[in-house]
């Protein structure tokens, strides 16, 4: 991951498994941030961040959490 370069995807995955974009950041330290506050709340959501490749929809299918 280039973690000074490009923007990232801040994804939020409920307990059905619907996977959304929740926003984009311009660093990932701050995507990161964002991250670990919603996972601290508590709540059946699983929380990622992801690189935003400049070819890719943030919605098409195969999109998730790290493995």
């Amino acid at each position: 991951m280039l973690a000074g370069h490009g923007t990232f995807i801040l994804w939020r995955q409920d307990d059905n498994g619907v996977r959304v974009p929740m926003r984009r950041y311009q660093n990932h330290q701050q995507a990161r941030q964002a991250c670990e506050y919603y996972q601290r709340l508590g709540h059946k959501q699983h929380y990622w961040v992801e690189h935003d490749n400049a070819d890719s929809d943030p919605s098409a299918d195969g999109a998730g959490p790290p493995a």
